[in-house]
């Protein structure tokens, strides 16, 4: 039971990834705010950080990422 787990996530991250390019475009979301979420993924699934902790530090620093570009934009 336990490969067909695996087997199947593969598809399950491809199932959530096609809708979110689709969505990223339509947002007009830059590589870089694309870069935050993969970095916390990555500090999750890699480091073993507590997820509460990265997404704290995600929003904290989402906001500051976009205050940086818009304050650029004007």
């Amino acid at each position: 039971m336990e490969a067909a787990f695996k087997g199947i996530r593969p598809a399950v991250v491809a199932l959530i990834a096609a809708p979110l390019f689709k969505l990223a475009k339509s947002a007009k979301i830059s590589w870089l705010t694309a870069l935050i979420p993969i970095v916390a993924a990555l500090l999750i699934w890699l480091l073993g950080v507590n997820p509460v902790w990265v997404i704290v530090a995600t929003i904290v620093i989402t906001l500051i990422v976009v205050d940086i570009v818009e304050r650029r934009r004007k």
